[in-house]
């Protein structure tokens, strides 16, 4: 039910970002579906080393909006639950918000695009 992408590279619509939370934030961090507890634990960890950075970090609400979003807009397919959008609208990564290892990586890469290495 999706509509096929057509110009490569892709980026999502002006539309979705608008919709965003982007004010004073160069990232957003979007967590889709329900947060069980490791997956709460994990998001935590993201908050301690990145909450004064401009990442904002947004749950969606579970709704129809956020599920045609989650496999229409940012691809996202069972179980990846988080997805990382720039200022321009590229996707940076998507990722399991419940394996520690997801985790690591998507803090790697953050620290990498924050260029606090």
């Amino acid at each position: 039910g999706c509509t096929a992408v057509e110009n490569l590279p892709y980026t999502i619509p002006d539309s979705i970002i608008h919709q965003l939370p982007m004010d004073n934030n160069d990232l957003v961090l979007l967590k889709f579906g329900n947060q069980d507890s490791e997956s709460v634990n994990q998001l935590k960890r993201i908050e301690e080393q990145f909450g004064r950075d401009p990442v904002a970090l947004v749950t969606m609400p579970t709704a129809n909006k956020a599920d045609r979003w989650r496999r229409c807009v940012f691809f996202l397919k069972e179980p990846l639950d988080l997805v990382l959008i720039d200022r321009s609208g590229v996707i940076r990564g998507q990722y399991n918000s419940s394996e520690r290892e997801e985790i690591d990586r998507l803090m790697t890469e953050l620290s990498i695009i924050l260029k606090k290495y």
